[in-house]
């Protein structure tokens, strides 16, 4: 029954109704003896009435009083006024966190510090054996200088009686409405095994602390639904859309997020207090130059991985900036990082955006990559223990580089064929037509998987030479537009290779077995997959990235495993090209060409060698620039309006009066979501022709 404004309960006189929920209704009261404001929480009548529930409830309720941390709301007293049950608490004056989201995302420099001490208050109760069962955005208050405060803490397991075996009258599926199931917890921020009925630990607090991270980065909802059934279907079996994290997140948020929302709690963290150190640790910015300790569990990472990043401006000169992790030894054994600079070779630069350039030899001690020499693509070789790059001979015009199993020979693409030569240099050798590559592997049966197109499936030649013979077919409807970046797997049996759509919001990862010719989808939903040896399957969500994520890859029974982390923050992802650019080697040594920090800018480079900036605002990071006959104009590819990429490197047409300094988009409507590439302006500057993938093929526009 609800409380009128100056009804007494004992000493506290009801000044208003402040809120209610399946615990009952919330008064701000006056506590007429020690002078101060107070919150009291009436219980509901028919919790009064089992004495077995209310004995239970009052003797949590005294071990609830006993918590003291800035971070959690004070609980003052269990207290009673002529038969009627009421809780006092601490009056916290603010917003809730929900309501604070409803308002919007919170900035992730914003987020971290109030998650800190929600991690804070959640340990501290921890510690006392002591959890929350419904924590959620309503139940976190925000008071005026930005302090979280957790309410309820605990009253749930203290309505449920502590943990008993699950039963249908404990199982919040089939208690709908009543006051017992909204106090066991709240649909959409219930972790599985609570969903499921079963008993609970405190890593179902740190379920729900991912959740309520979740919501407050991105301004949604991870579970919804139009009832309780479907927001715990949604917890039981939907991943998160990972690709709605904010990009400027730190790898470290990404990996909270995906330990903390691990479905199998044996994967999760078992303790909020790493959450807190890992947050921490992004707030100074230096967690990635720490022990990273999430790369130590047993069961999410194989010790003795060794990783080199690969960073470069795609528009300043060629300088690869290496990071190098030593692995682990032993469980917990702190990880080295080092951070190089090595040149790429004078009047060199490395490309963005281009698919796979980078490939590793099987002992993880050479780099074999391409880059941009004087105006045209040139494959380099590039020793870790030596000062040296070296140009191959023989790799002119080379893209997508890589090795035989023996490390004795490079292939790559050029001018519209697959080529092979040793890799100390030689003359190339023609092995098959590939007019439009997208990847190749060159198994240990002696035969290279690649894809000669986006659109013409997968193909196999013997590396000795012979006939190409087709393996898989696109059907440009469920079977996909293309199947690109295939990559043997250590049965040498089975190919690892990417469904293309040519949208690089949709896509999938399968597998292809050379024994039968048949091929699935393993990993809907996800581009770029490249097989590691600790076991991993690495890939980034399709739509709008945000991290390549590794997941656990049983290569027998060729299943993706449900736990997923983070891995790279700042890989170059390229969308368009359905993948990122990475190499592994089979000793666990991992490179990648990390994102550039640089603004976008075009520069103008004189004969006599000097380098002047033009003066002009990009909307994005312009890819296949295109100077016009007379010098005045430039034409390139950007986002589109209607289309937002998260890089740029999809989209439409962009006209650039170098002039002026202005940019204007070309194609309005045309392409109705589909992507433009590769302008060439007509002899007499009046025309400009490009390629689209409009009509459901790449069709040539002018």
């Amino acid at each position: 029954m609800s409380l009128i404004p100056g009804t007494k309960l004992a000493h506290y006189e009801v000044v208003e109704s402040i809120g209610a929920g399946g615990m009952g209704e919330v008064y701000r009261a006056r506590d007429t003896k020690l002078g101060r404001e107070v919150a009291i929480k009436v219980l509901p009548e028919e919790f009064a009435k089992d004495e077995g529930r209310l004995t239970r409830f009052e003797r949590e309720a005294r071990l609830l009083a006993q918590l003291n941390h800035a971070n959690i709301a004070t609980l003052y007293g269990l207290e009673e006024h002529d038969g009627q049950q009421f809780l006092v608490m601490e009056l916290v004056e603010g917003e809730t966190l929900a309501e604070r989201i409803a308002q919007g995302p919170i900035p992730v420099d914003e987020a971290i510090p109030l998650f800190v001490q929600i991690a804070e208050g959640l340990e501290a109760a921890h510690e006392k054996g002591i959890i929350h069962r419904d924590l959620k955005p309503a139940n976190i208050k925000i008071g005026p200088e930005g302090k979280p405060k957790i309410l309820d803490f605990g009253l749930a397991k203290a309505f449920a009686g502590g943990e008993t075996a699950p039963d249908s009258s404990q199982s919040p599926t089939l208690t709908k409405g009543t006051a017992l199931g909204a106090i066991m917890g709240t649909a959409a921020y219930m972790s599985p095994e609570q969903a499921r009925g079963n008993p609970v630990d405190k890593r179902t607090d740190i379920w729900a602390f991912g959740v309520c991270f979740y919501e407050a980065l991105t301004g949604r909802r991870l579970f919804r639904g139009d009832d309780s059934a479907q927001i715990l279907a949604g917890v039981l079996k939907d991943d998160p859309d990972w690709g709605s994290i904010p990009r400027e997140c730190p790898e470290a948020l990404h990996w909270v997020l995906h330990r903390c929302l691990a479905r199998d709690r044996a994967e999760r963290l078992h303790d909020i207090a790493d959450a807190g150190i890992e947050l921490k640790l992004a707030r100074s910015g230096s967690w990635r130059a720490t022990a990273v300790r999430e790369l130590a569990s047993d069961r999410a990472w194989h010790r003795g991985w060794r990783g080199a990043a690969l960073a470069a401006s795609p528009f300043a000169a060629g300088v690869l900036v290496m990071w190098l992790w030593q692995g682990y030894s032993t469980p917990g054994a702190a990880r080295i990082t080092n951070h190089f600079e090595l040149s790429v070779g004078q009047g060199s630069r490395m490309l963005r955006g281009v698919g796979r350039p980078l490939a590793l030899t099987s002992d993880g001690r050479r780099v074999v990559y391409t880059a941009l020499h004087n105006n045209r693509n040139q494959l380099f070789l590039r020793s870790l223990d030596s000062f040296a790059t070296v140009a191959i001979a023989g790799g002119d015009d080379a893209i997508f580089p890589f090795l035989s199993p023996d490390d004795e020979w490079v292939a790559f693409f050029a001018n519209g064929e697959l080529w092979k030569i040793p890799l100390e240099g030689g003359s190339p050798i023609s092995l098959a037509r590939a007019p439009f590559p997208w990847g190749g592997s060159w198994g240990s049966d002696g035969q290279i998987v690649f894809s000669p197109m986006y659109n013409s499936g997968l193909w196999r030649v013997p590396a000795n030479g012979g006939m190409a013979e087709q393996l898989t077919a696109p059907d440009f409807a469920e079977k996909g537009y293309g199947h690109v970046w295939p990559q043997h797997l250590p049965d040498g049996q089975t190919i690892a290779f990417t469904v293309w759509t040519g949208d690089p919001a949709e896509g999938g990862l399968a597998v292809l077995s050379l024994e039968t010719g048949a091929w699935r989808v393993v990993h809907p939903g996800v581009l770029g997959g490249y097989y590691s040896q600790s076991g991993h399957l690495l890939y980034y969500p399709s739509g709008s990235p945000r991290a390549v994520l590794a997941s656990t890859f049983d290569a027998s029974s060729m299943s993706v495993g449900s736990f997923s982390a983070a891995v790279l923050g700042d890989a170059q992802v390229a969308p368009f090209a359905a993948t990122f650019s990475l190499a592994l080697s089979s000793a666990g040594t991992l490179a990648y060409l990390a994102e550039p920090s640089d603004t976008p800018a075009f520069q103008s480079v004189h004969r006599d060698g000097v380098v002047t900036p033009v003066e002009m605002e990009l909307p994005s990071v312009p890819l296949w620039p295109r100077l016009s006959p007379d010098g005045k104009m430039a034409v390139a590819v950007g986002e589109s309006a209607g289309r937002q990429r998260r890089d740029g490197q999809a989209g439409s047409l962009w006209l650039f009066d170098l002039e002026r300094g202005t940019s204007t988009p070309l194609l309005g409507d045309f392409l109705q979501g589909a992507v433009a590439g590769w302008p060439i302006w007509s002899s007499d500057g009046t025309t400009i022709s490009f390629g689209s993938n409009r009509a459901g093929s790449w069709d040539i526009y002018a």
